[in-house]
């Protein structure tokens, strides 16, 4: 049971994000005692204003009936709850990261949906002690060390974790007080999860005085570190585009970063184009850096193609590693892209990669984008005949939209 420290904690930091946010709040709950104290307590002090959602990832037999658990709380409470399914067997690939990736995809389009910029996802100190200790055992750099973000941004929503400084016994101490119980995932507790591994032995740390909140405490100066590398890159990276979903930047300005700069736009580069959720391992990620600025041609790492050319250096999505399978309207293509379907459409079609449609287009080199990022990139098609290309007929009545951003703000999108 937590103190009376934990549970004022638990409240305070409901209380300053709603002081925060005027408009609605949108609370992402899975009915686990983390989300769920989330979203009671943003509720007890933003009555009216807040509404839940609850991503069924279909995985367990018990997952639908556990979402209509907690609609069935929200409606007691007069919060506004919707159901947001998602089809595992769409895509191949790591089956966590296309879930995570699918989890907040879907979370967007829901908020944009209802008209709320703000999501309160409900990660706590231990989740951020447990992934530091997680990159820890991967040899991770700044960036997995590094405190996770209070927030971030995906087109017009932003995520939010507010509860961060409160430890997962406060939170669920919390309900107990107010007499409302929660469902445990059975996962949570399953060993063969790297994760619950890591959980398992943070009692014995603790017993060595590496307690959860100490953990906290240096991934928040990590933090300090990391933003301070964003800054010198963003700076030194002004000139650098990002148009039809690749990085392009001047092969002099490359050349005239430091090492550690080098590897970090490469793999933040990796992580916005194939946002595979961890970094190619270090020697990797170091060995294409040095090659890069040594003037290879062309190589492959993470998912991603890079090409050192004469003046320029372009990195990619490489077409190999794009899930050939075609997608419904309505849902992410390859992580990334979301396509705005005009008021025409029949509804019947599908997104898939341009591929070898290219032919049809033989002045694609006019585009200025490379043959990677356009036969790996979307297109629409329609009883196996491509219809559209909206990389390259801009003016189609079929749109894109990037559903991630690049991090680095000085980058033109």
């Amino acid at each position: 049971m937590a103190d009376e420290a934990g549970l004022r904690a638990v409240s305070r930091a409901a209380a300053d994000f709603a002081a925060g946010h005027s408009g609605p709040i949108g609370v992402a709950v899975s009915g686990g005692g983390d989300s769920l104290a989330a979203l009671l307590a943003l509720h007890a002090v933003a009555a009216g204003r807040v509404f839940a959602a609850t991503v069924d990832h279909g995985l367990r037999a018990a997952s639908l009936a556990e979402a209509e658990g907690v609609g069935r709380l929200c409606a007691a409470r007069g919060i506004q709850h919707q159901i947001l399914s998602w089809n595992a067997d769409d895509g191949a690939g790591n089956l966590s990261a296309r879930a995570r990736a699918a989890r907040y995809a879907l979370l967007k389009g829901w908020a944009q949906r209802t008209g709320i910029a703000a999501v309160v996802v409900a990660h706590n100190r231990e989740d951020l002690a447990e992934t530091f200790l997680m990159n820890l055992g991967r040899s991770a750099g700044i960036d997995g060390l590094a405190a996770m973000r209070d927030s971030w941004t995906q087109g017009s929503v932003t995520f939010y974790r507010p509860f961060l400084g409160c430890s997962r016994t406060a939170l669920r101490a919390w309900l107990q007080a107010q007499g409302q119980a929660w469902v445990d995932d059975p996962s949570n507790a399953d060993p063969h999860y790297q994760r619950v591994k890591v959980r398992q032995v943070l009692p014995a740390l603790e017993q060595a005085g590496i307690d959860a909140a100490s953990i906290a405490s240096t991934a928040a100066h990590l933090s300090s570190e990391r933003a301070a590398l964003d800054w010198a890159l963003g700076t030194a990276i002004g000139d650098a585009t990002t148009a039809a979903g690749e990085v392009v930047v001047p092969l002099d300005t490359y050349r005239s970063l430091p090492d550690a700069l080098r590897r970090r736009l490469l793999m933040q580069a990796v992580d916005w184009i194939a946002g595979a959720g961890y970094p190619p391992r270090g020697a990797a990620l170091s060995a294409v850096a040095q090659a890069l600025a040594d003037g290879a041609g062309r190589r492959t790492l993470g998912g991603c193609v890079f090409s050192s050319g004469a003046r320029v250096l372009r990195i990619a999505r490489e077409p190999a590693a794009v899930a050939a399978g075609p997608v419904p309207l309505g849902q992410v293509f390859d992580g990334r892209w979301g396509v705005v379907t005009p008021a025409s459409s029949l509804g019947d079609e599908v997104i898939a990669p341009l591929g070898a449609a290219i032919s049809q287009f033989p002045a694609w080199r006019r585009s200025g984008f490379s043959r990677a990022a356009l036969i790996s990139g979307p297109a629409i098609w329609q009883d196996g005949r491509m219809i559209a290309a909206p990389l390259l007929q801009p003016e189609a009545k079929w749109t894109l939209e990037l559903v991630r951003n690049f991090r680095m703000t000085r980058v033109s999108h």
